[in-house]
């Protein structure tokens, strides 16, 4: 609630928010990756395989479905202890005081204070996001926070957020991450300012709080609330990231001379559909020889967590091999 240490207070909640999950959510991953990879994967391939079945199948069974579902629970001790940090400030009563601690920066761009929570829940997914906005009184209020809203950092970018930062900075990823959510906070606030002074009036609707007071978190309540949400990203999140893995394992494993199986990325019907749409993404420096990075690109255009799924569906054929993980392939690359 201090005038001068608000904000600088918020922001070191949420940067210790990040810290929990990518580095206590990090222990975990491991765990996740070898147990599921080696039940729905190694041994369900073994079981068909001894079973005499299609090929075909086992791809789809195997790697698509198993490697899909292993590829979702990696997700889970990074989400869950996002969700689970959030559920505690909420809990607590700090969420409802931080949106008065920023209603002053609210007014600087012509939203009242109340729009902060709209805001704050695209961190969790940018769709109830929007939804919330609902609870503005004025049009042009809603309108301007489901304009911001999509720069919040949700889940499902943490997810990719996450493996980058542990290929490329394995030592400083919560930097990495509380960066490009702070990035896409100062996105969403100056999108907020061209709002207001280009296209709504500057009148500001008057901001009421209810500011319950700091009290203990109850226990049941954050682990409901947390695994409320975590199911929720699962099953939203899995479905699409599922489908993915099916899909390009299927393509990458069917050959360019039309033979199936095939074991030779580079040979596969994907890898042509992938050199095929890279020069539309020369701009951002992508060549031919990186086209796994152009699959991924695509893929997110219709989902952010495809990009992950994409991403294991191609280099798996590294990981199996050379008995690395999603984010050391994707180094490596």
């Amino acid at each position: 609630m201090n005038r001068w240490l608000g904000i600088p207070i918020f922001l070191g909640a949420i940067y210790l928010m990040f810290t929990i999950a990518i580095n206590l959510g990090g222990i975990f991953i491991d765990f996740f990756d070898i147990l599921l990879g080696a039940l729905l994967v190694d041994q369900t391939t073994e079981l068909m395989t001894s079973a005499a079945l299609p090929g075909w199948l086992i791809v789809i069974v195997a790697d698509g479905l198993g490697g899909g579902i292993q590829l979702v629970a990696t997700f889970i001790p990074v989400i869950g202890f996002l969700f689970l940090c959030l559920s505690i400030m909420e809990d607590s009563g700090y969420l409802a005081r931080a949106a008065f601690v920023v209603d002053r920066l609210m007014i600087s761009i012509g939203l009242p204070g109340s729009a902060f929570v709209p805001l704050i829940v695209g961190f969790g997914c940018n769709v109830p996001s929007v939804m919330a906005s609902r609870s503005l009184a004025r049009e042009n209020d809603r309108l301007m926070t489901i304009a911001m809203a999509p720069f919040m950092s949700c889940g499902a970018r943490l997810t990719v957020y996450a493996l980058f930062a542990a290929a490329f900075f394995e030592n400083s990823g919560q930097n990495l991450v509380f960066l490009l959510y702070l990035l896409g906070i100062a996105m969403a606030i100056f999108t907020g300012w061209i709002f207001r002074k280009q296209i709504f009036d500057g009148r500001i609707s008057p901001s009421f709080h209810e500011m319950p007071a700091y009290h203990i978190p109850i226990f049941r309540n954050i682990m409901l609330t947390t695994w409320f949400r975590l199911k929720s990203f699962i099953f939203r999140a899995g479905k699409t990231i599922v489908a993915v893995v099916v899909c390009l394992s299927f393509l990458n494993s069917l050959g360019t001379d039309q033979s199936f199986g095939n074991e030779n990325t580079e040979k596969s019907l994907l890898s042509v559909i992938g050199k095929s749409i890279t020069p539309v993404f020369k701009p951002m420096g992508l060549t031919v020889d990186n086209w796994p990075a152009t699959v991924g690109l695509f893929t997110g255009i219709f989902a952010k967590e495809a990009v992950v799924g994409t991403l294991d569906a191609l280099y798996s054929g590294a990981e199996r091999t050379q008995n690395m993980n999603l984010s050391d392939s994707v180094a490596a690359a």
